[in-house]
């Protein structure tokens, strides 16, 4: 007999022994609980269908274990907008057994027969299931029991087979979570070889890179280990500098939620980036290689003024071209020798 149910919004195929992970239900391990939601009951060619619900009819099952699954990550991005966020997400679950199916006044709880010869060769093949290991261990036991009282090398053989498939199965797996645990480890601390490197050194005397909310020291010491030194590093973060760092440091999404990258802007270009133009702005499409495109994202960063260009540092360059989304155009084109000519003719 088998039963067509609903819990958690979704609909799910059972018989007798099967498990299966269902939307969280409020109960404890190893207690047992009725779900009435009985959409359809089908034995042999016999099938009943509900409207809605089958009457009087239930599915019995046990409660086996609660768990998270597989985290995924939502990420949304902008393109030419510098946007992009990125969040992760476990759906919490039920693990649930079978127990009985009650329909028409008949109560099945023995599964179908091949049921369970399918069920534990399918185990036996996964190798992880505990209840699978016991029931072994219990055939083990039982081969043995026959080979001392009369199928000696048959049982022998069986039990030897047995063992050593237990064995293989419990040294694969030890050697699987030596594998994972190494690799956690590994991606936690950053290897030398693997780890990322931005500066082998700091350009002068390092910033106070605790001013951006949301870095303490150990962080500090962490970025300096990556070669961050400064604001101007933070600021021009690409996406895919924001995902390596985000991995070396084993935290995802906080650059993004703590905001960063506008803190460093911000803070690398104090003194030289305004919130608004200090009286006209200046017609910044004067300086050869740039247009009117050019003059609006540099606008968008709070730049105005012939003499913010004029008094550019390495660093603010650097940080312009990673907002700018090009790379060592300011120096080809001599932005700062221009914006110094057009400031002093102003």
């Amino acid at each position: 007999m088998y039963a067509v149910i609903k819990t958690g919004g979704k609909q799910y195929r059972v018989s007798h022994g099967d498990r299966l992970k269902v939307e969280s239900l409020s109960a404890d391990a190893g207690e047992s609980v009725t779900i009435d939601h009985v959409l359809m009951v089908g034995e042999g060619e016999s099938v009943t269908v509900g409207t809605p619900l089958v009457e009087g009819a239930s599915v019995n099952a046990e409660i086996v274990s609660h768990g998270r699954g597989d985290k995924i990550k939502i990420i949304k991005f902008r393109r030419r907008k510098h946007h992009r966020k990125q969040m992760g997400h476990r759906q919490n679950y039920t693990e649930i057994e079978i127990t009985g199916i009650t329909a028409n006044g008949v109560t099945t709880t023995e599964p179908p027969p091949g049921k369970a010869e399918a069920a534990a060769a399918g185990s036996k093949g996964k190798g992880a299931s505990k209840s699978s290991a016991s029931k072994s261990a219990d055939a083990g036991s039982a081969s043995s029991g026959n080979a001392s009282s009369g199928n000696a090398s048959s049982g022998s053989a069986n039990n030897d087979a047995a063992v050593a498939g237990a064995a293989a199965a419990a040294t694969a797996g030890v050697a699987a979570a030596s594998s994972s645990s190494d690799d956690n480890a590994a991606a936690a601390g950053g290897s030398a070889g693997e780890a990322v490197k931005f500066l082998d050194g700091p350009n002068g005397e390092a910033d106070d890179l605790t001013q951006i909310n949301g870095v303490g020291p150990v962080l500090v010491e962490k970025l300096h280990d990556m070669g961050i030194y400064h604001f101007y590093q933070v600021a021009a973060f690409s996406p895919e500098d924001v995902e390596k760092v985000n991995e070396q440091l084993s935290f995802k999404g906080r650059i993004e939620r703590e905001e960063w990258i506008p803190q460093a802007t911000k803070l690398a270009g104090a003194g030289i980036f305004l919130d608004a133009p200090d009286g006209e702005k200046d017609d910044l499409t004067r300086i050869s290689g740039v247009g009117a495109v050019l003059e609006e994202k540099l606008n968008n960063m709070g730049i105005f003024h012939f003499r913010q260009v004029a008094a550019f540092t390495p660093g603010v360059i650097d940080m312009v071209n990673g907002q700018l989304s090009f790379k060592g155009r300011i120096q080809r084109e001599e932005w700062v020798e221009q914006a110094t000519k057009l400031a002093e003719e102003n």
